[in-house]
């Protein structure tokens, strides 16, 4: 089962599945990711610690951005990053190179706007959009465009 959103005295919050608690409050997301790992249905693998990591560290006026291919594909990211929305990141990007309705709909999914996703043709141009919106932190699965961007690149494979 995975994290969702719900709303509880008309506050949203996030729940452990289609039943579980609405937890409410600066850490509902951490109480309900409890409930899923008390009950034996969440699982931390390596990528989703390297997220969770991440997370962190995120502050409220970052700007993030994400690949679509093999990234925000993951289920486990999808879950982090549900989670993330909208307690702790400001502007949450897509940069890649493709754009289908798959990832419309998993973009509406996480509140993400039509113009925070952006079509690139290649690197040079990813990179350019990532200066250009001022993007803190940008999580791909190319090592060698993560070279090119330095410190604002983040791994997961």
């Amino acid at each position: 089962m995975p994290l969702k959103r719900c709303q509880e005295n008309n506050q949203r919050g996030w729940r452990w599945g289609d039943e579980g608690k609405c937890y409410v409050g600066p850490d509902a997301k951490e109480k309900a990711l409890q409930q899923g790992r008390a009950i034996g249905e969440y699982e931390e693998d390596e990528i989703l610690s390297k997220i969770e990591r991440l997370s962190r560290y995120i502050r409220k006026d970052m700007r993030i951005s994400i690949d679509y291919d093999g990234i925000i594909t993951n289920k486990a990211i999808i879950d982090i990053l549900n989670s993330l929305q909208p307690f702790s990141i400001k502007d949450l990007f897509i940069i890649t190179n493709r754009m289908d309705t798959g990832m419309i709909r998993l973009a509406n999914k996480l509140d993400i706007p039509r113009n925070r996703i952006i079509r690139v043709k290649d690197d040079v141009q990813k990179y350019n959009e990532i200066i250009n919106n001022r993007i803190d932190y940008h999580v791909d699965n190319n090592r060698d465009f993560l070279n090119l961007i330095g410190d604002r690149g983040v791994e997961i494979r």
